[in-house]
């Protein structure tokens, strides 16, 4: 199948509007037929995917396996777009895809909805060749979700990320934007949990389920509300970035980690969890034990000097140094605590 081709976006079309008629089957069929759309209009294409940016490829194989994960399913954006329109009773909406790989929800907007305006805005820009040949009119925009893009109109947002900087920076930009909610598919398993410590400002509730097996099998829109003083979960996650030294009560006494040898990981809504991976320890964070925490920018001298020789891997008597006492004292990785 050639982009060139005259019937392409007639046929295109055609199947799509099968899969989406066809209200009766099952999951395993409709992931077959979406397997078969996008091996037929994107893998067979006479100018399939390139590795033009390998560090944004990087996350995406070859194979359908890679195109359909990159994209939900087009039942499930044909609903969304339903449930939006049905809220501004047909009145104009933009949404703003962000990531939006090779432009569905554009796709579906073009064909079901004339008063759903969609922004593309994918930096891989070969991913968008053939949404630019079938709607040439469809707003694109070749580049990450940065200041310029923040600044255009939009309603929604639409996306799906893994935790990280590139989550942090998106919502951050969102927070200070006028919205009236974002568009949510669970991504691997730890973005709702992650959108759970922007509750001062998001406010989560259903808006159908998956029409194929995810992470979560819920689509959520998380309306926009009112921005109070971030709670303290969202702080906690925040002063990891801040501060250099972590500092925990326990009840074997005060022990400390380097800020910057701890990554959180979201596994539970409304809580984090703290992989110490020098130390090979884990913490669970919660409203229940936040205030346990404290954090620094200073430590005594020789308890620094022994964060230090931890942070090289240095054993003492042969053994791997786990926790570290602020009183002096360090657990090795047998569970003795000596001092030292």
């Amino acid at each position: 199948m050639d982009y060139q081709d005259e019937n392409y976006k007639t046929e295109f079309i055609k199947e799509i509007k099968a899969l989406i008629n066809n209200k009766q089957q099952s999951s395993t069929l409709t992931l077959k037929i979406e397997r078969e759309i996008t091996e037929k209009f994107f893998l067979n294409s006479s100018q399939p995917e390139k590795h033009d940016n390998p560090d944004l490829y990087s996350e995406l194989d070859d194979t359908c396996e890679g195109l359909l994960s990159l994209n939900s399913s087009f039942l499930d954006l044909y609903g969304i777009l339903v449930k939006i329109s049905d809220i501004h009773k047909n009145d104009p909406v933009t949404i703003c895809d962000i990531g939006a790989g090779y432009g569905k929800l554009a796709m579906i907007a073009e064909i079901y909805f004339p008063n759903i305006h969609v922004i593309s805005v994918e930096p891989v820009k070969n991913r968008t060749k053939a949404l630019l040949k079938l709607f040439p009119h469809t707003q694109i925009v070749n580049t990450v979700y940065d200041d310029d893009v923040n600044k255009l109109s939009f309603d929604y947002a639409f996306f799906y990320f893994p935790t990280g900087n590139t989550l942090d920076s998106i919502l951050s930009k969102l927070l200070n934007k006028k919205l009236k909610g974002i568009i949510a598919i669970e991504s691997h398993g730890d973005f709702f949990p992650r959108l759970s410590i922007e509750k001062t400002w998001l406010r989560p509730k259903k808006l159908l389920s998956t029409s194929i097996s995810r992470h979560h099998d819920e689509i959520r829109l998380y309306e926009v509300k009112t921005c109070h003083s971030p709670c303290e979960l969202k702080v906690f996650y925040e002063n990891l970035k801040r501060y250099e030294f972590l500092r925990c009560n326990g009840e074997n006494g005060t022990w400390i980690e380097k800020c910057q040898e701890v990554e959180v990981e979201f596994f539970k809504e409304d809580e984090l969890f703290l992989n110490c991976f020098i130390s090979h320890r884990t913490y669970q964070v919660s409203q229940k034990n936040i205030k346990e925490y404290e954090f620094s920018n200073n430590v005594e001298s020789d308890i620094l000097s022994i964060m230090d020789l931890r942070s090289v891997r240095k054993k003492q008597n042969g053994l791997a140094v786990r926790r570290i006492y602020t009183s002096g004292q360090i657990e090795l990785e047998n569970g003795y605590i000596i001092s030292i």
